[in-house]
């Protein structure tokens, strides 16, 4: 609900940015998002630029940018002009690039040894791989508590 000083609730906040309601309450509890007042009830009242700032968290959190560089590229926007904020955000984008990069041939390299296993196995038992040679030999039956 949107009051009528232009002040939004965090309902209202939530639905313009179309997040739950408990994740603009978590960013405003870590500090990324400031209400900038309180109602009389308690209640935390968001200016309309907190919707764009939910907007953006998500997104930046949902591309895998952890919150705490996210916290340190809106202390550089509050403290210094757009140009550093800008760059503050795109140096943390590009760290996050690289650990993509990195986690990318990580599976480029368990997918190569599950394709190789797995042309192991269509041969079927051969010197190199034999599921019969890992059954244990003697096959008896365990009982809770009891072998």
């Amino acid at each position: 609900m949107a009051l009528s000083d232009g002040l939004l609730k965090v309902g209202a906040v939530a639905k313009r940015a179309a997040l739950p309601a408990r994740t603009v309450r978590f960013y405003a509890d870590a500090g990324l998002l400031r209400p900038a007042a309180r109602g009389d009830n308690g209640y935390r009242l968001f200016g309309a630029d907190a919707v764009e700032r939910a907007r953006l968290l998500r997104r930046a959190t949902r591309l895998g940018v952890p919150l705490r560089e996210i916290a340190e590229v809106l202390r550089v926007a509050e403290r210094s002009d757009c140009t550093d904020a800008h760059l503050a955000f795109a140096h943390a984008l590009r760290a996050r690039i690289l650990e993509v990069d990195r986690q990318v041939k990580e599976l480029a390299a368990v997918r190569e040894q599950l394709v190789d296993l797995a042309a192991e196995s269509d041969v079927g038992c051969s010197d190199a791989f034999c599921l019969c040679r890992t059954r244990p030999s003697d096959l008896v039956p365990l009982r809770w508590g009891k072998r």
